[in-house]
């Protein structure tokens, strides 16, 4: 990221310009780290003139941050990244809720040291878990990254700043035994109805997202050819966009699925082409947070504790990797199935328990029965 300022050295002395200025001043300094030195203390003092005014406070430079007109989301859209408003609105909450309420939203921005930031870190710390604190950081590094990236701030105080690490609780795994219990073929389950059977049959099969499955219309559903092309999926409520990682992809009908599918659009009154496979009555979209409150209630009816094992409806997914592997399918094929980008993403889906190492069991016998010889 460039500096601020251009040094030049004529003679014995050094000189220097803000970017954007034509003159050149003298620093007075022999060495170039006087002269930096000299110039950052100028900065400092306001001798030089930002385009953040020295008195602008960290509340007031973060206002337009995550709404319409912050110049970091208006950068990164031009740019063809994808900004959702689900996104902006959680990242406005915690300016709102963490930043603005402490005592570091009253520093002028120019004046601001590493050491601010590493003392909010840690009054953050004192009421809320890594996670958020990190998001909360994450925040303040953005705004100030984009303001030296604009040249409005002459340093960025967050530079070198790291998350906090923490392990993560992991999504937990259905077992197979589980699967079966909650996706008969003779009923319904344990699930309230046809479509609520059907979405949570999706996830369960190939892993498909919350939102990817909310946004399937008739027209993705082959069933001449036996395939569902995932090619869109909700980012919030109200933003249709690519599934994630921009990965538009085919995942096969399978027997149940061609079954309960077609008799859902049998009972349904929307079934054009455009018409969402998942709707209301009035054949407006499922909202995403339909999902949670079916699934808990469900988990509810069949018994299966839920927090204990920390599942939610992403766990299909993990479910839908770890049972994958474990029958030994190709690593590849499954990042193709269920939309990954990358090895290392697809490990943080894949869990192991007992259950999946009871084949293994057999050929470590092997190892020790003198009957079978040495091979």
């Amino acid at each position: 990221m460039p500096k601020p300022f251009r040094l030049w050295k004529r003679g014995r002395y050094f000189y220097f310009k803000l970017r954007g200025q034509k003159t050149w001043k003298t620093t007075g300094q022999t060495t170039e780290n006087t002269a930096v030195d000299f110039i950052l203390t100028q900065i400092r003092s306001h001798a030089i003139k930002l385009d953040v005014r020295p008195d602008t406070t960290v509340r007031e430079y973060l206002k337009p941050y995550y709404t319409d007109s912050c110049p970091h989301v208006i950068r990164l859209r031009s740019e063809g990244k994808n900004i959702t408003a689900a996104y902006m609105r959680a990242c406005q909450s915690l300016i709102k809720n963490k930043i603005d309420p402490d005592p570091i939203s009253n520093k002028k921005i120019h004046d601001l040291k590493r050491g601010d930031i590493l003392d909010f870190r840690a009054r953050l710390l004192t009421k809320n878990g890594p996670r958020i604190v990190n998001r909360t950081i994450q925040i303040l590094k953005t705004a100030f990254k984009e303001g030296y990236f604009r040249e409005e701030l002459y340093r960025d105080p967050t530079a070198g700043i790291g998350d906090i690490r923490y392990e993560p609780k992991k999504s937990g795994v259905f077992t197979r035994k589980e699967l079966r219990k909650l996706f008969p073929e003779e009923d319904l389950g344990p699930w309230g109805d046809l479509q609520e059977y059907v979405v949570f049959l999706l996830a369960a099969t190939w892993g498909m997202r919350r939102g990817e499955i909310l946004a399937l219309k008739w027209k993705h559903i082959d069933f001449d050819k036996g395939k569902i092309n995932i090619e869109s999926a909700w980012k919030d409520w109200a933003t249709l966009g690519k599934p994630k990682w921009e990965k538009t992809r085919i995942v096969p009908l399978t027997p149940n699925l061609t079954q309960a599918l077609k008799r859902l659009r049998a009972e349904s009154m929307h079934v054009l082409p455009e018409s969402f496979v998942f709707c209301n009555s009035n054949g407006e979209q499922v909202k995403l947070y339909w999902v949670g409150n079916r699934f808990h209630a469900a988990m509810k009816r069949a018994g299966i504790d839920t927090k204990t094992r920390n599942l939610k409806p992403h766990s299909f997914r993990h479910s839908c990797a770890t049972l994958l592997r474990d029958a030994g399918y190709s690593d590849a094929k499954i990042r193709a199935l269920l939309g990954w980008s990358s090895e290392q993403i697809q490990d943080v889906y894949t869990h192991f328990d007992v259950e999946h190492f009871q084949d293994a069991t057999g050929i470590v016998n092997g190892f020790f029965d003198e009957e079978r010889g040495d091979v």
